[in-house]
């Protein structure tokens, strides 16, 4: 979204105008549109010329208050009658700006210059006027004129625009990708799930009602407050017991530790607020505090609290004024995860089990020793440093892990129907959804696999989707009664917001979904135009309602402010009806207990739940018999976990009953609890819903057998009859065949005529080779098989399952490619690759063969390459081979090539080549030289010429010296660094020195690189903050038509720093840095400028450096993966494989990989360049 537009509204009339003292003022954006000049600019916007739009208006008299709301994807400048007004540099914010002096009786004008950068295009604006009392309102509408040219003149209100276009509507305010309302849209063009409303000229806190006039919410919706400072700060996570007693765990060190903390000594406490007797407030009760990081999950039941804190999960005894006792430490995670990703949120299942999400790190979590401190034992884990989901009884024994291979699944939800989802944020890595199929890794930070792959977007990888960005912290499932019976099942997502200052998605989304649990609607039921808002946790009030624990604060930092909103349903709508009293007398009567399992209000429903599982075995048969027939599926799987809770053999052999019922979702909920708790009846279950007419339930049903033959056969049958079609099916059942499977089965699967059943035999084989299950040996047989005879089969997928498993026994099926004429060039060159990489795959002289038969293939014309990947993959090749002759031709070609993919990666090849690409010299300078070739594709070629010219030309570097182009020039004098030691060079820089000293732009450059070819050494540091200052202040005043320039110099910039050896720009992390892809889009300005100049203050998870101290003595330092039984350490310069037995010492510092003080050896308009250059990388 990044590209200059300038706009310019005119409004020929008012709307109506309201009697301000008799009406309710208009809502924000009320008859304001979204506008362009293409119908297509909310998808993407290609054409680059600058826009104007016009649209007067007129005034009976001077307004006597006036506000105007904007904002433009993605810079804009405001004027009214010819007066500038402010300007904002962020897409995803709406500015607010008072501008009644601006505006005179009679005719006026509202102008918008703004930028576009790529992507999706569109402005909108609105104003509201009151003028003797009355309201007017002016909008982006269908009178809005537009133009491709501005004249002078085109702010002021006399101008004429008669002869301009109308402008294109894209939409109302509502409509993705902006969505500035904040409630979700139905428009096509639409990307619901997000939420950007920020107004950030509110630059100070707001007081509690300030902030509630604020809040946008869905209709028929209120907030009304429910606590504020200074009764709690910085809500982090909260419960409800049984009285109505709200527990809150307050931060005073997330993120900045205990010195940025606002009470000293820090104390992160956990309090209680009681409801005054009067119910019209809260009191504030001490719990616990004292511990050294902030409490993230809570959990009460009767007189028992549980708490984790990092690496420590608590039990502590209630008292009755509140205070928490006898502290007892259940679990304890021998590894540390930096404050404060360690153990998260606890929530109660309907097992009445504990549930635990952990976040990545080397999770290594056991029960303590007699004395509290860590001791040997049973312990649990999650592969490599992924984040897991795990459950256990309420003293922390019988833990076990749900799912593994999240980065930090922060908020999850476990629902009455045995459907575990969770919500894993990525901050460098995807945000993804997950429907949780158990038993999953999920590969983050477990597998090395592409971004692509993590959002599920890869036929062979587990389903997911990627969410918008921001921190989730709180999922649940609604079953409540306060809320309309549509709102039943939804999925409610509690966003923190993106980082920074007024980030976006700073709200309460609600995701609905079919009765096949597929996500079919997403909409945000809560958010605020105050920047400060940010939900943390979100909570059922004990009727329904919705708590929302707000942190209230600009970005991470703990302060003294804090609020919890209650969020109440006040419409038309018809709510669910409540026959069942938490007071009555009928409590006694069976029957009574048993309609309530299935009441719409969520304490009922728990009190029959207990009251039932307290009756034990007297209450078996009526339960199931409830689980087999009740009419409401919510009642008959509530029946269903009552047994479970009853826990006795009779109990649990009646929970088969429930594979009678006529909802799927209560036969898949029996198939699997029979199949967790090994029941006798499992096998009967699994054939009484063999030939089930629901794929799900056959699944389930096949699962549930108790003999591995018997499971394989019935998951073999379920694929056909729907499994194979539902992509969570699909793989479900593809990955149990992995366990199970002979080499008959993956045969059979491969051969079938459905195209769905052969990408579930991949994944079955990709799924054995991945996790080492015994059926490995026969997976890689038939790998091997069908590499060499792909038939039917996506070769492509079949190389990715190779590729993605190294220790895979694959050279043979490999060679067989080789050996096929007909195989497709970029196949054969992907098997070369993945040979070569492998010592036993092929011999270093029959590798070299088969990539010179390529290759010699390639010269001959015997093989025509076609598709950018081909033309990728032969540049590889030819790494291999080394700087032939043909290799160099090649060069000389892709590097004038229209793809800027293939052209950047020929350049880079020849930069690696070095002096030995010298002949590319004599094709690159005329291409150079000539100034009508494309400035960007100029600029890398400076670069390239530096690094392969073993003698640089003097003559032609003097041309650049004097280019008609000002960045060709600004590239030139910034590359002479290059030349260091090279006196011609210097002496030509210094005679040309006053010359190019005279340009505004130059000056600096010029001064900073003379000091350096002079020897000189940097000066002292200069002060961070006013660099910073500096940046802001010329990137806010950088000229649209300068914006392009800066991003071609500032990524020159990022090469010549060797930004590069570390980050990508591209969709993939790198193994020492995070993807830079999209962060122009992701972060703000000061988030980028602070990242630069203090890289250690905020390092992305998944980022931070560790110490290694092996057994002898040796220390590394650097970012760590792990590798099974070896880590591999990333240094600045080097990597190191290391086993872990040879390992003495491990701990994580708060030190980036990326080195302090670079900015010293930049000027301060390189530093600007770098910065413009990353906030276009939308």
């Amino acid at each position: 979204m990044t590209r200059m537009l300038a706009v310019v509204f005119a409004t020929v009339a008012l709307a109506v105008p309201n009697d301000t003292h008799a009406a309710a003022q208009a809502k924000p954006f009320s008859q304001a549109w979204w506008v362009w000049n293409n119908a297509g600019a909310a998808q993407d916007d290609p054409a680059a010329e600058p826009r104007y739009l016009r649209r007067t208006f007129e005034l009976p008299a001077k307004p006597s208050s006036a506000e105007l709301r904007i904002t433009a994807d993605n810079l804009y400048t405001v004027y009214l009658n010819g007066q500038k007004i402010g300007e904002d540099g962020n897409w995803n914010s709406v500015e607010t700006y008072q501008v009644a002096e601006h505006l005179r009786q009679g005719t006026n004008v509202l102008a918008i210059a703004a930028t576009n950068q790529g992507g999706p295009g569109g402005a909108i604006a609105w104003l509201r006027a009151v003028a003797d009392g009355k309201e007017y309102l002016a909008a982006t509408d269908h009178q809005t004129r537009i133009s491709l040219a501005a004249p002078d003149g085109w702010t002021g209100a006399d101008f004429d625009d008669s002869k301009w276009a109308k402008a294109t509507l894209l939409g109302h305010a509502d409509i993705g990708p902006w969505n500035i309302l904040g409630g979700g849209s139905s428009a096509p063009s639409g990307q619901p799930g997000t939420s950007h409303v920020a107004d950030k000229s509110i630059q100070n806190p707001l007081s509690p009602a300030e902030e509630r006039e604020r809040f946008i919410l869905s209709d028929g919706y209120e907030i009304e407050l429910v606590a504020a400072e200074p009764l709690l700060i910085n809500p982090i996570t909260m419960t409800i017991d049984d009285a109505g007693r709200i527990y809150v765990s307050e931060s005073h060190t997330y993120r900045f530790g205990p010195s940025g903390s606002p009470i000293k000594p820090f104390r992160n406490p956990i309090i209680r607020l009681d409801p005054l007797p009067d119910g019209k407030g809260y009191r504030r009760v001490p719990v616990a505090d004292g511990f050294d990081e902030p409490v993230m999950g809570l959990a009460v039941r009767g007189d028992t609290l549980w708490c984790t804190a990092c690496n420590y999960l608590y039990q502590f005894d209630l008292q009755a004024d509140g205070t928490a006792v006898n502290c007892r430490t259940l679990l304890i995670d021998k590894n540390k995860a930096w404050n404060p990703f360690g153990m998260f949120v606890l929530e109660w299942g309907p097992d009445g089990l504990l549930y635990l999400s952990v976040g990545n790190h080397n999770i290594d979590i056991r029960p303590p020793g007699p004395d509290g401190k860590l001791a040997d034992g049973p312990s649990l884990s999650g592969r490599g440093s992924s984040g897991i989901v795990m459950r256990m009884n309420a003293d922390g024994s019988g833990m076990e892990r749900l799912v593994h291979g999240l980065r930090v699944p922060y908020s999850f939800e476990y629902d009455p129907f045995g459907q575990l989802w969770v919500l894993s944020n990525g901050e460098g890595n995807p945000n993804r959804f997950v429907r949780v199929i158990d038993g999953v890794d999920y590969h983050c930070y477990s597998r090395n696999v592409s971004q692509d792959w993590l959002k599920g977007n890869h036929p062979l990888a587990p389903p997911c989707f990627e969410l918008p960005a921001g921190a989730r912290t709180q999922l649940m499932r609604y079953y409540g009664a306060a809320y309309p019976q549509e709102c039943q099942g939804m999925l409610l997502l509690d966003n923190w917001g993106q980082h920074g200052f007024g980030g976006g998605n700073r709200s309460v989304f609600r995701y609905t979904t079919d009765e096949r649990n597929n996500i079919v609607e997403k909409d945000a039921l809560v958010s605020c135009s105050d920047p400060r808002f940010r939900c943390s946790h979100i909570l059922l009030d004990h009727d329904g309602n919705l708590l929302v624990a707000d942190w209230y604060g600009r970005d991470d930092e703990s302060d003294l402010t804090g609020r919890i909103w209650r969020v109440k349903y006040t419409g038309d709508a018809p709510r669910p009806v409540v026959g069942h009293a938490l007071d009555s007398p009928r409590w006694k009567d069976d029957a009574y207990a048993l309609t309530a399992l299935g009441s719409p209000h969520h304490r009922v429903r728990d009190t029959a739940i207990e009251r039932l599982a307290a009756r034990g075995d007297a209450a078996v048969d009526k339960l199931a018999a409830h689980a087999a027939t009740a009419t409401e599926p919510l009642g008959a799987a509530n029946a269903l976990w009552t047994l479970v809770r009853i826990g006795t053999p009779a109990s649990q052999r009646a929970i088969s009953r429930g594979a009678k019922h006529s909802d799927w979702r209560i036969r898949r909920l029996t198939a699997g609890l029979v199949r967790r708790y090994d029941l006798s009846e499992a096998d009967d279950v699994a054939l009484s819903l063999a030939h089930d007419a629901d794929p799900a339930v056959r699944v389930a049903a096949a699962l549930a057998h108790r003999e591995p033959a018997g499971v394989r056969a019935a998951l073999l049958e379920a694929l056909p009859a729907g499994a194979a079609d539902d992509p969570h099916l699909r793989y479900e059942t593809a990955w149990h065949l992995a366990r199970t499977a002979d080499d008959a089965t993956f045969a059979r699967l491969l051969s079938d005529g459905d195209e769905n059943i052969r990408l579930a035999g991949l994944i079955a084989i990709d799924v054995a080779c991945y996790e080492n299950f015994d059926s490995k040996a026969a997976a890689v047989a038939v790998l091997n098989q069908r590499l060499a005879d792909p038939g039917e089969l996506d070769l492509s997928l079949l190389l990715d399952i190779v590729t993605s498993n190294p220790g895979a026994e694959t050279a043979d099926g490999l060679r067989g490619l080789l050996a096929r004429p007909n195989a497709p060039v970029a196949a054969k060159a992907q098997a070369l690759l993945v040979l070569r990489s492998r010592p036993d795959g092929l011999s270093g002289e029959l590798l070299r063969a088969a990539g010179r038969h390529l290759l010699e293939a390639v010269e001959a014309g015997e093989v025509q390459l076609k598709a950018g990947s081909d033309w990728l993959l032969l540049l590889e090749l030819l790494e291999t081979s080394g700087p032939s002759d043909f290799a160099l031709h090649q060069l000389a070609s892709l590097s004038n090539h229209n793809d800027q993919q293939i052209r950047t990666a020929a350049l880079s090849l020849a930069r690696r080549f070095g002096r030995d690409a010298a002949p590319l010299a004599y094709v690159l300078w005329p291409r150079l030289l000539d100034v009508k070739h494309p400035v960007d594709r100029r600029l890398d070629m400076i670069g390239t010429l530096t690094a392969i010219e073993p003698q640089p030309r003097a003559e032609h570097w003097g041309k650049l010296l004097a280019d008609p182009d000002a960045a060709v020039r600004t590239d030139a004098v910034r590359s002479w660094r290059a030349f260091a030691g090279n006196g011609p060079l210097a002496e030509l820089l210094r005679g040309e020195a006053a010359r190019l000293a005279a340009e505004p732009q130059l000056k600096d450059d010029l001064a900073t690189v003379q000091s350096q070819l002079g020897g000189d050494r940097p000066a002292a540091a200069a002060d961070k903050q006013k660099l910073a200052e500096f940046a802001t202040a010329a990137l806010s005043a950088l000229p649209p038509e300068r914006q392009k320039t800066a991003h071609l110099l500032g990524r020159r910039v990022f090469e010549r720093s060797a930004c590069i050896k570390c980050h990508t720009t591209v969709s993939a992390n790198t193994p020492r840095a995070p993807s830079l892809a999209g962060i122009g889009r992701t972060q703000k300005l000061d988030y980028l400028l602070e990242s630069v100049l203090h890289p250690s203050k905020i390092i992305k998870t998944g980022f931070e450096t560790e110490t290694i101290v092996t057994v002898d003595g040796k220390t590394l330092s650097g970012l760590v993966r792990d590798e099974g039984d070896h880590l591999r350490v990333f240094e600045a310069d080097r990597e190191t494989v290391l086993s872990k037995s040879k390992i003495d010492e491990r701990s994580v510092t708060r030190v980036s990989l990326m080195s302090e003080g670079q900015e010293q050896q930049w000027s301060r308009q390189e530093f600007v360049d770098l910065i413009a250059y990353l906030l276009s990388l939308k």
